[in-house]
């Protein structure tokens, strides 16, 4: 014979008032402490990219020029830093359809902006 669970009125009662604390506890969430932290600081906080993705997408200027800008700024750049502002939806490197892919010269994708889970992947040949 399976044993029963007996469910009382008082487990109800308990159940239903840990529902309603957990409820109230995250109805009024914050973001993840991920969402929040900014960008670790450029070793120069003057400079500011040439080209975003914002005015790629907006047609004021080439995907060259924005290539170019942000290979520049890789190259200045501390690789935390620039792997961070890379992946910053609307920061000056990824605005919706412009962002930054990085391949190995192996044939595995270094870094993408967009996508994280694509990082490290081999490219199909």
């Amino acid at each position: 014979m399976v044993g029963r669970i007996l469910v009382t009125r008082r487990s109800r009662v308990l159940l239903s008032a840990g529902l309603l604390v957990m409820t109230g506890l995250l109805a009024n969430g914050h973001p993840a402490v991920a969402q929040t932290v900014m960008c670790p600081p450029t070793s120069n906080p003057g400079q500011r990219l040439s080209v975003t993705a914002q005015e790629v997408d907006s047609g004021t200027k080439s995907l060259r020029e924005f290539t170019l800008a942000a290979r520049q700024k890789a190259r200045e750049s501390n690789p935390i830093h620039f792997g961070c502002i890379m992946r910053q939806e609307g920061g000056p490197l990824r605005s919706s359809s412009t962002y930054i892919v990085q391949l190995a010269p192996d044939g595995r994708v270094h870094s993408h902006g967009k996508e994280m889970g694509l990082s490290g992947r081999k490219l199909k040949p």
